[in-house]
């Protein structure tokens, strides 16, 4: 099987080992799907969702935060085949895989956090830790310091995690192709869960009196976040099995999202959406930490989920014009992510409209950003790059 893959990737050109095998167009609805989830709890938290007579819409927003680790199921599968594609290609580049990656994600993340600085965080540029602050985030290793993690567009904490595991893959890829998907799962799993129980001790026995934030922090750095990136890594080893075995997949444009395929993904919804909610109300409580059995393992029921929703919208299958308009809303939710935080500082700053107009208009203009910079920004980079290598 390796073989196979060694002599097709050797026929590609020299960016084609970091893309999909096949386009997933389901894994774009969810990204979009995660990017709005996430930029609508924020406008809950900010005054900029409507009351409703009905708990059941604003008890799932309460659990909509959690689409930061459906990103990292989705990086785990996603870029997760990218690099073991360029590991079983005849001339596999730790180095080459990582530039790669830094081209993806460092230009926008950059650019917006250059004007979050200008605009909401010009003292950060004179306080006395500047130099630690700039370095630490040009790095993307600003998730290792309490003082750095949110001081510039808090979103970020999450791609500083994403970057750490994509070196980690780098390393680990000549192992994780020969390993089978069951033990990724269970090795991560096991890993994430060890790390936050070190911690939550750790955290007990030296700084109790500041229990909460000390956790907290813990459970954002890298080993934290590694079930959900890993768990997707192990969905797509399966699918390659599957794969091999299966060699002549469907090509129909016909819906295939069938019974079995909606009651894992309701199921997954259902699982990752309500733990994040009782998370989230139990945060707001100060109780999150008292239980050590919920604190140690809520994260990996919601990466688990995550994994469910994932796997039940991997081969989705739509007709040609949806599936472009999925890809092209796929392509924006990297900008949605990092924008609407922006976006929901800069309305607080000038108005004092809440509630529905506050959400649309929200919404309105962190699309309308997205859209300017993928196009006048983002998209011509990729295509320079392309170009380039191409050359």
């Amino acid at each position: 099987m390796i073989e196979q893959q060694t002599s097709a990737s050797a026929t590609t050109g020299p960016l084609d080992v970091f893309r999909p095998a096949r386009h997933f167009v389901g894994i774009d609805v969810l990204r979009i799907a995660a990017a709005l989830g996430v930029l609508l709890f924020h406008l809950h938290g900010a005054g900029g969702w409507p009351d409703f007579a009905w708990e059941l819409p604003t008890f799932l927003l309460q659990g909509a935060w959690v689409g930061v680790d459906v990103f990292f199921v989705i990086s785990g599968a996603v870029v997760g085949q990218a690099a073991l594609r360029l590991w079983r290609s005849a001339k596999p580049s730790r180095y080459a895989f990582l530039r790669s990656r830094w081209w993806r994600i460092a230009p926008l993340y950059l650019l917006t956090s250059i004007v979050y600085v200008a605009f909401f965080h010009e003292s950060l540029l004179v306080g006395a830790d500047w130099l630690l602050q700039v370095s630490v985030h040009v790095l993307f290793i600003h998730n290792w310091f309490p003082s750095t993690i949110f001081s510039i567009n808090p979103p970020t904490w999450s791609l500083a995690s994403e970057m750490q595991l994509y070196v980690l893959l780098a390393l680990s890829a000549p192992i994780i192709v020969r390993a089978s998907p069951m033990r990724v799962a269970l090795g991560v799993l096991m890993v994430a869960m060890g790390w936050r129980s070190l911690s939550l001790i750790a955290c007990h026995h030296f700084d109790a009196s500041n229990l909460a934030s000390c956790a907290q922090h813990f459970a954002y750095l890298t080993p934290g976040m590694l079930d959900s990136f890993g768990l997707g890594l192990a969905l797509i080893l399966l699918r390659e099995q599957r794969a091999f075995g299966n060699p002549k997949p469907s090509t129909s444009d016909a819906l295939n999202l069938d019974w079995k395929r909606v009651v894992v993904l309701l199921g997954g919804s259902a699982l990752c959406l309500g733990t994040g909610a009782f998370v989230f109300r139990d945060v707001v409580a100060g109780t999150i930490w008292e239980s050590p059995v919920w604190a140690v393992s809520f994260r990996s029921l919601i990466a688990l989920g995550a994994a469910l929703v994932v796997w039940a919208l991997l081969d989705l299958r739509l007709g040609v014009r949806a599936s472009q308009r999925a890809r092209h809303w796929g392509n924006l939710s990297y900008g949605i992510y990092l924008w609407h935080w922006i976006v929901i500082l800069a309305w607080l700053a000038v108005t004092d409209i809440r509630g529905l107009p506050m959400l649309c208009s929200v919404v309105f203009l962190t699309w309308l950003l997205s859209e300017l910079t993928w196009r006048a920004f983002e998209r011509p980079l990729q295509r320079w790059r392309s170009g380039r290598s191409t050359n």
